[in-house]
């Protein structure tokens, strides 16, 4: 049971038994008959039926009939109060309706309040200049008793009316949300949401401006800003107008950012020209820690609802950074060998098809060249999985530093490796083994023994005409130069053979650039 339900009831309460007390009141001291009579009826059912409110559940109170119901209902009482009492003029019916009528017209309960006790006066001046005023008429019971109808149906117009009022923020802050909701989860880049996120947010919180700051290591590395701001250095946050607020937990807000002299001293004050100033510091996964901050020209304070809602976009906010990085790890994970950093098979297998497409489709070559670690199993027998894991990671390395960008090496099986070459013949593919085979042949590794490798080399179109052929060809070349010997590559179209024993060894590592095709 929420503050807020309570606090209408309460109120709702406090009105009606307000009006019935002075309807009571009016009829009793109006009666004609000193018996038990309809009047005295009439007040029991009043009062019995105020009583009942008491039991009515809090969340009946926030149903949009409640109040019109209650309207009607003190509006027929009150017609047939004055109609009992027998001793209302046409004066008294006019400043009644004039009464009603002010009450749901107004917008603000000061002057609404204000508007009845001048009726209430004036009508109060007129009774006590007309001939017929008597102090046991019951004429002095009719200004209090217009005062409280009018206190009672002001309060209750303005209830309702805040109450609507509250409903459509609350309704369009829902829009915006879901708005904010489907901007970002159209992106699961995170360089996309450090554009998007100030632009949605200035427009959800009706800001001046807003900024996106990046900060990694102490130092501010970025501002992304809503439009094109201006170019902001990197710089030390102690030397930044953020320093309060990434040193703050939760929101930090400032009213005089222009006159306060913590912030006219840093290095970028001169970069904002605003005057209010509202921030909040989040880190996702251990990322760098992100700052979203507000700005206004104006000296416009937030109110609490603004705050709030600042709070949940900013929450929103670092759920879809979160939320990104997270996928992206992810989708690395998944095509990444956790030991080698190079591709996995998976990944390997839909490079090549897609390579294999493009290929096809355009007339051009590509090659692929399959290769493993001699006697991997008794290195690692006899020195251990962590040395042969360092030879595996050190293997990686050499082939990644030989190859283009655009080539892709992958680890496809425990010591097995595969290079996909895509624009390269089979002579360059050879020219790529060969580089290889020199590189490792002239490599010396702290701690750790030489090796060889027994390579097979495929191309398309001219070795292979189907994807299947391409795999097929260059285990075979791959398992005829582990059969001639080892430390040798194997081309799959022909008998050319490059050994690793062509290449004289060195005492020092000679780096074998990537070769230009």
């Amino acid at each position: 049971m929420s503050y807020v339900l309570l606090d209408k009831r309460k109120h709702i309460l406090l009105l009606q038994w307000l009006l019935a007390v002075a309807i009571s009141y009016l009829l009793y001291f109006n009666d004609p008959e000193p018996l038990f009579s309809a009047v005295d009826v009439l007040i029991l059912a009043l009062l019995g039926l105020n009583f009942l409110l008491f039991f009515v559940r809090p969340e009946f109170f926030y149903r949009p009939g409640l109040d019109y119901l209650l309207v009607l209902f003190d509006i027929l009482f009150l017609s047939l109060t004055i109609y009992l009492t027998r001793t209302a003029t046409s004066e008294f019916y006019l400043f009644f309706f004039l009464v009603l009528i002010l009450a749901a017209s107004g917008e603000n309960l000061k002057a609404l309040l204000f508007g009845v006790l001048c009726v209430c006066i004036v009508y109060a001046w007129m009774v006590f200049r007309s001939e017929a005023f008597s102090l046991t008429s019951g004429f002095l019971l009719r200004v209090p008793f217009l005062f409280i109808v009018g206190l009672f149906f002001s309060h209750l117009v303005y209830l309702h009316k805040h109450e609507r009022e509250k409903a459509l923020v609350e309704s369009a802050f829902t829009l915006e949300l879901f708005e904010l909701g489907d901007a970002l989860a159209r992106s699961n880049d995170p360089e996309v949401l450090y554009q998007r996120i100030p632009c949605l947010i200035r427009n959800i919180m009706g800001a001046d401006a807003c900024e996106l700051a990046l900060v990694e290591d102490g130092t501010i590395v970025r501002r992304i800003f809503d439009s094109r701001g201006p170019e902001i250095p990197s710089m030390p946050v102690a030397c930044s107008v953020h320093e309060k607020a990434l040193a703050a937990e939760g929101i930090h807000m400032t009213l005089d950012f222009r006159q306060d002299p913590a912030y006219r001293g840093k290095e970028d004050f001169p970069y904002y020209p605003h005057q209010t100033y509202l921030a909040r510091s989040f880190t996702t996964l251990k990322k760098p820690t992100r700052l979203l901050v507000l700005y206004r020209r104006e000296r416009v304070p937030w109110n609490e609802h603004e705050l709030k809602k600042f709070q949940f976009v900013a929450d929103q906010s670092a759920l879809a950074i979160q939320y990104a990085y997270l996928l992206r790890e992810l989708e690395s994970q998944a095509r990444t060998d956790g030991l080698t950093g190079l591709a996995n098979f998976m990944h390997f297998r839909e490079r090549i098809e897609v390579e294999h497409a493009r290929a096809c489709r355009k007339g051009h070559p590509f090659s692929i060249v399959m290769l493993d670690i001699d006697h991997f199993k008794e290195i690692n027998d006899s020195l251990g999985h962590p040395a042969g894991n360092e030879i595996l990671q050190r293997l990686a390395a050499l082939l990644v530093k030989a190859t283009r960008r655009m080539d892709l090496a992958a680890r496809v099986g425990g010591d097995e490796f595969a290079l996909l070459l895509p624009e390269t013949g089979a002579v360059q593919a050879q020219s790529v083994c060969r580089r290889i085979l020199e590189q490792l042949s002239r490599t010396r590794w702290e701690r750790l023994p030489s090796i060889t490798v027994s390579m097979g080399t495929v191309s398309f179109p001219q070795d292979a005409a189907t994807l299947d052929e391409v795999l097929l060809e260059v285990d075979k070349a791959l398992y005829r130069a582990k059969q001639q010997g080892r430390g040798q590559a194997c081309v799959s179209s022909g008998p050319e053979v490059i050994r690793m024993s062509d290449f004289c060894a060195g005492e020092t590592d000679r780096p074998i650039a990537a070769r230009e095709v």
